[in-house]
């Protein structure tokens, strides 16, 4: 009975260590005056799913979020992107991206 509770107990607490293995990862975002793209990268060889979340200033102000859900499979980007709605008149001068990723 004790070593059945042991194994239970064993059991619980590494269901619980793979249920928060989110980390946060490096993104690095390119800006023109029409999108903004920002790439998430894997080096390792396992494929990986990150969420992104993509923000966008205009040049009056306004904002332009995009929140996406990316598969990244070992040694290749990820993209995420965030368009400007008149990009003659109103472009996009800034960028910036928060990412969440697991294995």
């Amino acid at each position: 009975m004790k070593k059945l509770l042991i194994a239970a107990f064993l059991m619980t607490c590494s269901v619980q260590a793979f249920a928060y293995n989110w980390f946060p990862v490096q993104v690095s975002c390119t800006v023109n005056s029409a999108t903004a793209r920002c790439a998430v990268y894997n080096n390792s060889y396992r494929p990986m799913t990150c969420n992104i979340q993509v923000s966008g200033r205009t040049f009056y102000g306004y904002s332009a979020i995009n929140r996406m859900s990316v598969r990244v499979f070992g040694g290749s980007y990820g993209y995420a992107f965030v368009n400007a709605n008149n990009p003659y008149n109103d472009p996009l001068v800034r960028a910036w991206a928060n990412a969440q990723c697991r294995f």
